[in-house]
């Protein structure tokens, strides 16, 4: 890989130094092994293909472009589970921090990824769809990232209660967080494949989700 990963080294009022540094290499970590997973992908992928005839076929380019999107999403995944993991305390700081970590992890995880999906229309002898669907993988980004932006605003908001609500309460905030990281990904993967039936999941979590939203302010009540 070409652009070494850095990241910034701001101070936080809200996690501690030892909690910045340790996130910071956390994705430095993870996304140098996405990016390697990623370039082990395509490898795979061009072994596949030219076994079967389909190398210089538009399949190429999209089957690159699936596997961005997976490797993408699994770094926001990562990032999550590091923050669930490492328990900062909150403040109101708190989320925008991690955003801004996520962004420039995000941004180096983008550039090497563009490259691979130039090199993969290249592969394809349509180097002239490059400019064509570059549109649209980076807005297929954008969506995730957007996904990525609302389940952090939940885990930041389990955070914020987490020493403040009855027990009861904390379990009903962890099955809501799960409860919208699922509807997240399906919503997700309904954008990418809008022909897939997904629909009933996600109205069915709409429906859900509320009802346990009430249920938390009930437990609160009972407890005050």
């Amino acid at each position: 890989m070409s652009q070494a990963l850095r990241f910034s080294q701001q101070d936080s009022d809200s996690m501690t130094s030892q909690q910045i540094e340790n996130f910071r290499e956390k994705l430095r970590l993870a996304t140098k092994q996405l990016l390697e997973a990623l370039q082990s992908d395509y490898k795979l992928m061009l072994r596949e293909h030219s076994r079967d005839g389909k190398i210089g076929s538009g399949d190429t380019i999209s089957k690159t472009m699936k596997n961005i999107s997976a490797r993408h999403v699994e770094l926001y995944t990562q990032i999550l589970n590091h923050l669930v993991a490492l328990d900062p305390k909150f403040t109101n700081e708190l989320e925008s921090e991690v955003q801004e970590l996520a962004q420039s992890a995000q941004v180096i995880f983008k550039v090497e990824a563009i490259k691979l999906f130039k090199e993969s229309t290249v592969m394809a002898k349509n180097p002239n769809h490059f400019d064509r669907l570059l549109p649209d993988l980076e807005s297929n980004m954008s969506v995730d990232f957007a996904n990525f932006q609302n389940a952090l605003n939940t885990a930041v908001l389990q955070i914020k209660y987490k020493t403040t609500v009855p027990p009861l309460a904390k379990v009903l905030w962890a099955i809501e967080l799960m409860m919208l990281l699922i509807a997240a990904g399906v919503a997700g993967m309904w954008y990418k494949d809008p022909t897939g039936n997904y629909e009933p999941i996600i109205v069915g979590l709409s429906l859900v989700i509320p009802l346990v939203g009430v249920a938390i302010k009930l437990s609160s009540k009972n407890e005050t």
